[in-house]
């Protein structure tokens, strides 16, 4: 059980992430008139062929999000310092910043 246990995480979040895009595009497929409607003629609206739509519209808008959002996050991101240094007397000093005024650090030998 416990060696099948990582196989399963990997697909769970394989189906969770697909599933989410299935939602995503059809909450956009459905509120978007002029896409509902083009569906619509083309028989696109039921059966397997809708899940095949809201699949491509959710990957799609997907993609968009991305295309706008991690341009926007480089430019305004933080210079922060590196997380994991070594120092000189072979001690390894792990820090993570979690909001301005939380610091967590903690050091391995």
């Amino acid at each position: 059980m416990i060696a099948f246990m990582p196989w399963f995480m990997r697909g769970l979040s394989v189906v969770g992430t697909l599933a989410m895009f299935l939602v995503g595009g059809g909450l956009i497929t459905h509120n978007l008139g002029f896409l509902h409607d083009f569906l619509h003629a083309q028989h696109w609206d039921s059966g397997l062929m809708e899940h095949v739509a809201n699949l491509a519209v959710g990957l799609i808008a997907g993609a968009v999000a991305c295309a706008v959002a991690l341009p926007l996050m480089k430019l305004f991101q933080k210079n922060t310092k590196q997380p994991i240094r070594r120092l000189k007397n072979g001690l390894t000093f792990v820090e993570a910043v979690f909001s301005d005024d939380l610091l967590f650090s903690f050091s391995l030998q």
